[in-house]
């Protein structure tokens, strides 16, 4: 409704524009001729102007890229997650293709990256305390109102997860646009280890990646990753026998559990 009556304004300021050249007429028809073209002209580049600025993309300040509520690393967060790239080094990856390419390697022993590409209400206990969905949470809870950047933060969460799902040991069978069309969990899974295993530490990531599917309303994703747990045979071994070097396995998996009640940001 804003947009139309600044429209109706703009169209109606024309009017008056063009009523007040019209009673030149009488005084001066070819200074008359020449007024109207140019109160036209006048009037048509301001109507342009005026839709240019309500639908080329430029948002208000409801909660989005250029809210001054966010801060600059806020923003070049918000830029990540929605596929850009960006040149600011205090991020491990400046773009979600890079963070894909990473090997697993790298997404092993960096601990900086998580909290990026997979955004929660609490903040991190390793790294970028600062970026946390809780910090700003009525302005994402407005930016994520716009369906254009909704969808492209989806999509791009979705891009994410099918790399970190890879890197916990699923196997991830994908169609058309990205879309996870069959996903199975392998024996030998990073989130499956011993306790005493230093890559147990991806149980942790795990949470935080089920806890942000349920906050950007990707329900479908989160549903197919829990089954495709559940239904491992390794895990359902690990949770009959109640193994003591499997302790932190079987509290985590109450953390998976839990998360399913994370509330959609929008």
């Amino acid at each position: 409704m804003k947009k139309i009556r600044k429209i109706i304004s703009v169209l109606s300021i024309c009017s008056v524009m063009s009523s007040s050249t019209r009673g030149y007429l009488t005084w001066n028809r070819e200074r008359t001729v020449a007024l109207a073209t140019i109160g036209i002209s006048i009037g048509t580049v301001i109507v342009v102007t005026q839709l240019v600025k309500l639908f080329s993309g430029k948002k208000d300040d409801s909660g989005n890229l250029d809210n001054k509520n966010f801060d600059k690393r806020e923003q070049n967060w918000i830029k990540i997650l929605l596929g850009e790239k960006i040149q600011d080094k205090s991020f491990l990856f400046q773009s979600g293709e890079a963070f894909r390419n990473a090997n697993d390697r790298a997404l092993e022993i960096h601990h900086n990256f998580i909290q990026i590409f997979f955004p929660n209400l609490e903040e991190s206990g390793y790294a970028n305390q600062d970026l946390c969905l809780n910090k700003n949470l009525k302005k994402w809870q407005a930016l994520m109102q716009d369906l254009e950047l909704r969808f492209k933060i989806q999509k791009n969460l979705k891009l994410n997860v099918n790399r970190i799902l890879i890197f916990f040991g699923f196997e991830v069978t994908l169609g058309n646009n990205s879309e996870i069309i069959k996903l199975n969990a392998k024996d030998d899974a990073r989130i499956f280890v011993p306790d005493n295993d230093p890559r147990s530490h991806n149980r942790l990531r795990l949470t935080r990646v089920l806890k942000c599917l349920k906050l950007f309303g990707l329900d479908r994703e989160y549903e197919m990753i829990m089954a495709a747990i559940e239904n491992n045979g390794q895990f359902q071994k690990i949770m009959r026998n109640y193994d003591k070097d499997y302790s932190g396995l079987r509290e985590s998996y109450k953390y998976w559990q839990d998360s399913r009640n994370t509330a959609c940001l929008f």
